[in-house]
């Protein structure tokens, strides 16, 4: 982990940077380069195949101005986590990332005032949203040497296993896979996000949704392993333990998912702690008052004071422990 956090950080900037500009190249109608956008979905693959928990815990990192370009950057990662959970083979995990990166394209063809509208849509309005489907579909399919798989999740992934979906009302079986993937984790992103409209929430209240409608909303197979990847505490959630220490998950390990590696920044009244210090939940370490060290419940980014851009940009999560907090 702390060794490819830093890599971690150069991939996920340079992939943000590549998503905006893509982003911002469609609306002024220019060609998709895709060329550029697999160059850099294979730079973040490359680091989730070597260790998963870094671009993770960036993916927690949630600037509402950046919505956008951010969240398709999310998709595209945690759908080469997942496809590496469920054992893909690597170019299928390649493929489904760049299908998750250009999920969204057809958002380009929707106007501002319904796309970054602060409130709820109209029925109308929402209609006009509907059509981002419709319109990906037609950006990929003019795009040349367009990857099959992208133009089928840019058009199905807001279908739903009971047909309620949209834009054809498909069933189950008619849906492709990474169509049923990638509206998975779409949906997942969007919920712990900071939008226009909504506040983001933590992320066992989106597990808890995706689980509430797994079988009609979500495949209830994908959608039980997804929430098994993920884990209660998925790397960078702001955790307070029984004791009122606050930390910051920096690891996970499949399996294990209830005892991270979590790094105490807080004393339990809430002031600084120095120098901060790792605790692995897996060897269960005691606390100053010989207690057990357990995970009491995850509070939302900035709580405490505790804000994990500010620890990523000051390169202060690692999985080495003794290093002054900010």
């Amino acid at each position: 982990m702390s060794e490819e956090m830093g890599p971690a950080v150069m991939r996920f900037e340079e992939a943000r940077d590549t998503a905006k500009s893509l982003m911002a190249g469609l609306r002024l109608g220019r060609t998709l380069d895709l060329n550029n956008a697999r160059k850099v979905v294979n730079s973040c693959v490359d680091s989730v195949l070597r260790n998963e928990n870094a671009l993770l815990l960036l993916t927690k990192i949630k600037n509402q101005d950046e919505y956008t370009a951010e969240h398709c950057i999310n998709v595209s990662i945690l759908s080469a986590a997942f496809g590496k959970h469920l054992g893909l083979l690597e170019g299928e995990i390649r493929n489904l990332a760049l299908c998750g990166l250009l999920h969204d394209v057809g958002k380009t063809r929707i106007p501002d005032q319904v796309l970054n509208k602060p409130g709820a849509l109209t029925p109308a309005e929402f209609s006009v949203m509907r059509e981002h489907t419709n319109h990906g579909r037609t950006i990929l399919m003019s795009t040349s040497n367009a990857l099959a798989a992208a133009v089928d999740v840019a058009f199905s992934h807001h279908e739903r296993m009971d047909g309620s979906g949209y834009p054809r009302g498909l069933q189950s079986h008619q849906i492709p896979l990474f169509a049923k993937m990638v509206g998975l984790v779409d949906t997942y992103d969007a919920i712990t996000s900071n939008r226009i409209y909504d506040k983001g929430r933590a992320s066992m209240q989106a597990l808890e949704i995706i689980h509430n409608h797994r079988g009609s909303q979500f495949d209830a197979e994908l959608a039980e392993t997804f929430i098994q990847m993920i884990g209660v505490y998925p790397p960078g959630s702001i955790v307070e333990m029984h004791n009122g220490e606050v930390g910051i998950v920096v690891e996970t390990r499949p399996g294990q998912k209830l005892k991270p590696k979590v790094l105490l920044v807080r004393e339990a009244d809430k002031s600084m702690l120095e120098p901060y210090r790792l605790v692995d939940l897996m060897a269960s370490p005691d606390d100053h008052a010989s207690t057990t060290y357990r995970i009491k419940k995850e509070v939302p980014d900035g709580s405490f004071d505790i804000v994990l851009q500010d620890f990523v940009d000051q390169g202060l999560i690692t999985s080495k422990p003794s290093q002054p907090a900010p």
